[in-house]
This record gives C-alpha cells, structure tokens and sequence, in this order.
C-alpha cells in the first residue's frame, strides 16, 4: 500500500479537512463489530458551501450533514473490519465525539499513525481519535 497526502489535518481535539477532494478520516481506539448497532455522537463544527460529512461505520453509511451541529446517530456497522471513519467533500472540522454499544462506552486509545508520514502522534479527543485514511 502506498500511503499518500490527504487533505485532512489533526490538531489538538480537531480533525479539519480542507478542499474539495472527497477523502475519509479514521478514528482509532474504537473496537467495533459487524452487526451490532452504536450510538454516534459528533459535532461538525464548520462545514463548506454546497458540502457534506458523512458518519461510516464499515460499509454502513449514516445520514449526509450539510450544516454545522451536534449530532447523534444510531447505525448498525457492517463489513470484515469495520472502522469509525468520517468522509467530507468540502471545507470542514469535525471535533469531540464517543461511540457508544450496548450502553457500554468504547474506550479510546490516544495515539495515531500519521496517514501522510507514518510518525506516531499524540491526539487527545473526548473519547476517540483520528487516523489519516490510507490509499493504496
């Protein structure tokens, strides 16, 4: 797999995509199974003219977010390995959010892999972090 620029970017509590490039972010620490439901809650805290965000869990696809809020999903995963990840087609942040399963909250791990140059980064989020998407 070649691993390629992205433009996502990580800071602090914040994963921020900026461009129109449609790209994924990955979130670390959450260990989640296919066919089981989870409850969602993110904020978009800024998102671009005429784009989206959009919640995936595996092959499962949650609603298209076209407006700043906080929302709260309810989504069944799918899919071999499925992965908490973000797709965004526009300008946006995406802060502060937890994963939660049977009223059991998934506990986060606070490290990530740096998609563009393989560097082990520190990330602290409310329960959850962020991984750069990989591309082959």
């Amino acid at each position: 797999m070649v691993e390629q620029e992205t433009q996502w970017r990580i800071d602090g509590k914040v994963a921020s995509h900026k461009g129109n490039k449609e790209e994924v972010v990955t979130a670390n620490g959450a260990r989640i199974t296919n066919r089981q439901t989870y409850t969602v809650n993110y904020e978009i805290k800024e998102i671009g003219k005429d784009g989206f965000v959009k919640l995936l869990l595996g092959d499962s696809e949650g609603v298209q977010r076209t407006k700043p809020g906080q929302y709260i999903e309810r989504i069944t995963a799918s899919g071999s390995e499925p992965k908490v990840q973000f797709r965004c087609n526009t300008d946006c942040e995406i802060v502060a959010y937890k994963i939660v399963n049977n009223h059991t909250l998934v506990e986060p791990q606070r490290i990530v892999r740096s998609g563009n140059n393989n560097h082990l980064v520190s990330f602290e989020n409310a329960q959850l972090t962020f991984a750069k998407s990989m591309y082959e």
